[in-house]
């Protein structure tokens, strides 16, 4: 029960939506211990029953055992060790039990019967309470079943009309006051700088919402969301407005997506922790997305793999300190050895694939979604290398200004940077602290960069929006405050023509806010 019923409430809370592996790799893990340990149960009671004199012992055994799991249990969801006073007592009960069981049995004494029979009902409660907390896994694991596998996506028309590409990048986390106002002392972002100087900056815009898997969705449709609901199966999505506080299912045919597609573009995103080839495939011709980084951080495994997730769950098992079975994990784990390295794989794996559709000419309406500056830190900017221990958010933000740099040379290698409409944001921006104690600077190892760069971990809810046009050199701003909400209505302009120049732009932005 001690690795089953917190996976149970994992999958129930909704938490492997952002699982880019088919659900077995968390489902068969616990499901073949579980097993297991059932079925060495069944035969220790069914040896007891046999050979009374050592049954005794074992079915002390077998009491000790769950009173020990129970133990576990308790100091497990309050996420701490279990001290040395209630091992103690522990071996203490161990100690009386044999002895008291020894006398018993031998004098044949009322108290070994009524012993077993109590023992006898705990077991019994223990099973039924196990075989309720596996049939719900097992119910919400069949409703999951296909939760990653592949869903045919849009068929491109071979006819579709020539455009120029519309490049959509996010920066998960990007402050536009880490980039602009407020920098660090002595942090250099160069490609940064070389953008504004031929964009327009978007010095004051406000956030559609503070978290990734919420901003999506209402940047997508334009909607103010303050809410999802997520399935056992991960799809459909069910979306809150948070002006009128309907629910409705995510359609993937009322996004942006669906605008690009009629407005004759083909469409393709390289995505980060949003499930986006799942929500979005009926819209999408091209489409790739990895999510291995929360793992480690908000559920209880480590790996895509079946195997490397079952010797996970026995060293849990065998070693109870290191148990981290609890969905309300601690971000430490963001800042782990293993994190830090599942955070840089999914770093690598995607500026991999969008190099492969930023050299494709096909794509011409294409998202990118990096997982940086998103702390915990994966780069070292004094050295340039991808350390195993974590870096900082600083650290994060040079790594992507190295990243711009690295698209832009892509670009201007195929000759289309010139001609490309270029957005760059924010999904939101750094959260050093947020209402209900929340945020990094109450949580992890945030340091005293971090916190000397943050002003003492003062939030600004401002996230980077820069915009370049065809062919625009010069510079240009909207000061004025901005809805990220309205970015379907800025692609839309975009692809139908009534945004086509910097003063366009500006001018657009600048009203109905």
């Amino acid at each position: 029960m001690l690795f089953i019923e917190p996976l149970t409430k994992f999958m129930e809370a909704g938490l492997a939506y952002h699982l880019a592996a088919p659900v077995s790799v968390i489902i068969l893990p616990p499901l073949i211990i579980f097993s297991a340990v059932w079925a060495l149960m069944t035969l220790f009671v069914f040896l007891a029953n046999r050979y009374p004199r050592p049954g005794r012992y074992i079915r002390m055994a077998l009491a000790l055992i769950v009173l020990r799991e129970i133990i576990e249990a308790i100091y497990t969801h309050f996420q701490r060790p279990v001290p040395w006073s209630a091992n103690a007592i522990f071996i203490l009960i161990v100690l009386l039990s044999f002895i008291t069981i020894s006398i018993a049995s031998t004098r044949n004494l009322p108290i070994w019967s009524r012993g077993r029979q109590f023992f006898e009902t705990v077991l019994s409660f223990v099973a039924l309470s196990g075989s309720i907390t596996l049939i719900q896994l097992v119910n919400i694991g069949w409703q999951a079943r296909h939760l990653n596998t592949p869903r045919p996506l849009h068929q491109p028309v071979a006819s579709a009309t020539h455009r120029d590409r519309i490049l959509w990048i996010v920066f998960d986390e990007l402050s536009y006051s880490q980039l602009y106002t407020q920098r660090y002392s002595g942090v250099k972002l160069p490609e940064f700088d070389r953008l504004a100087a031929a964009s327009t900056v978007f010095t004051n815009v406000k956030p559609a919402e503070y978290y990734t898997e919420i901003v999506f969705p209402a940047l997508m449709t334009g909607i103010p969301i303050d809410k999802i609901r997520i399935p056992a199966a991960g799809y459909p999505l069910g979306i809150q407005n948070a002006s009128t506080k309907q629910w409705k299912v995510f359609d993937p045919h009322q996004t942006v997506f669906q605008d690009a597609l009629d407005a004759g573009y083909s469409t393709g995103i390289d995505g980060w922790y949003n499930p986006y080839c799942r929500l979005l495939s009926s819209v999408l011709d091209h489409c790739f997305w990895t999510n291995a980084y929360p793992l480690t951080v908000r559920g209880p495994f480590n790996s895509t793999s079946v195997a490397d997730n079952l010797a996970h769950v026995l060293r849990q098992l065998l070693y109870p300190r290191a148990r981290t079975l609890e969905i309300n994990m601690e971000p430490e784990e963001e800042w782990s050895p293993a994190g830090t390295r599942l955070h840089q794989r999914d770093y690598f794996t995607l500026r991999d694939r969008g190099d492969k559709m930023l050299n494709d000419p096909s794509i011409n309406f294409l998202m990118l979604h990096l997982p940086i500056p998103h702390p915990g830190g994966i780069y070292d900017r004094k050295t340039d290398t991808f350390p195993a221990t974590h870096g900082t958010y600083i650290d994060n933000l040079v790594l992507c200004d190295a990243y711009l740099k690295h698209v832009r040379e892509e670009l201007e290698a195929n000759g289309t940077w010139d001609s490309t409409t270029l957005v760059i944001m924010g999904d939101h921006s750094w959260r050093t602290v947020l209402p209900g104690n929340n945020g990094w600077s109450v949580h992890g190892d945030w340091t005293p960069e971090e916190q000397k760069a943050s002003n003492g971990a003062q939030f600004d809810d401002r996230p980077g929006y820069i915009v370049k046009m065809p062919r625009q050199h010069t510079p240009a701003r909207v000061d004025t405050r901005f809805a990220a909400l309205r970015t379907r209505q800025l692609f839309d302009g975009m692809m139908h023509g009534s945004i086509t120049t910097p003063d366009q732009l500006v001018a657009w932005a600048s009203q109905g806010n």
